[in-house]
């Protein structure tokens, strides 16, 4: 487990939601409490209006009662959400999951589409400054936030570069953190198994109940099946191996 606590259940306002790109939007939320003791990597799980499961945000951003989330309409829910209005009360179970922990050697984190949100949560609590790799397919994709304090690199596809073309800045003693697409992952995974370099990630499942109930959402490990909702979603690269992804 890298940082877990007790979830709650909570009613919020939002207090913004703009489209900030193609098919992505900035979710600002704000409830008291809310923010209180959230860890990078862990995820708020939203209901929206009557369909019957909810979905999973990771946190963007926390700032005093104000809780961020970035998010890309991929179905259903998500689009009913990217209409939600100013001042509507939303419904929120959290903080769920284990997040990130934070380590003395130089981080390296490799962001991939949705994948910046979490990832930028995390480089902007870390004291130990390093590299930020940032990639996207189309340059259109590209959110318009930049972490401070750390090398940021931002790529496309579209430009014929991709995130995984930057392994090559890792050291030995450096850490890496990763979230975004399963192909990039596997990659970033498989390069840390190689060199022997520690490394964190985030996965994503469908989720059903968001609480372990279900068991819907589960990942294979060494140590037998973990759920992403309540184990997850951050995992070490030493827990899984290539070929269970």
């Amino acid at each position: 487990m890298y940082g877990s606590q007790k979830i709650s259940h909570k009613i919020a306002k939002v207090h913004e939601i703009w489209n900030i790109c193609k098919e992505i939007y900035h979710l600002k939320v704000e409830g008291r409490g809310i923010s209180r003791n959230i860890i990078p990597g862990q995820f708020f799980h939203i209901k929206i209006n009557e369909l019957p499961l909810r979905r999973p945000l990771s946190v963007f951003d926390v700032k005093g009662d104000f809780v961020e989330f970035i998010f890309k309409i991929r179905g259903k829910g998500t689009k009913i959400l990217s209409s939600i209005k100013k001042g509507e009360k939303i419904d929120l179970i959290g903080p769920c999951g284990n997040g990130f922990k934070i380590f003395d050697s130089r981080p390296i984190f490799f962001a991939g589409g949705i994948g910046f949100a979490p990832l930028y949560f995390l480089a902007k609590n870390y004291k130990r400054k390093g590299v930020f790799v940032y990639g996207v397919r189309r340059k259109k994709e590209f959110v318009p936030f930049k972490v401070h304090g750390h090398r940021f690199i931002r790529v496309s596809e579209e430009e014929g570069k991709k995130v995984t073309d930057f392994l090559n800045l890792i050291e030995d003693d450096d850490i890496i953190y990763a979230a975004g697409p399963r192909d990039m992952l596997k990659k970033i995974i498989g390069f840390s198994k190689r060199r022997g370099v520690k490394c964190f990630f985030s996965w994503e499942e469908r989720m059903g109940c968001g609480i372990g109930l279900c068991r819907c959402c589960v990942i294979f490990t060494k140590d037998g099946n973990k759920r992403v909702c309540v184990d997850g979603p951050v995992f070490s690269s030493d827990e899984v191996e290539l070929e269970w992804l």
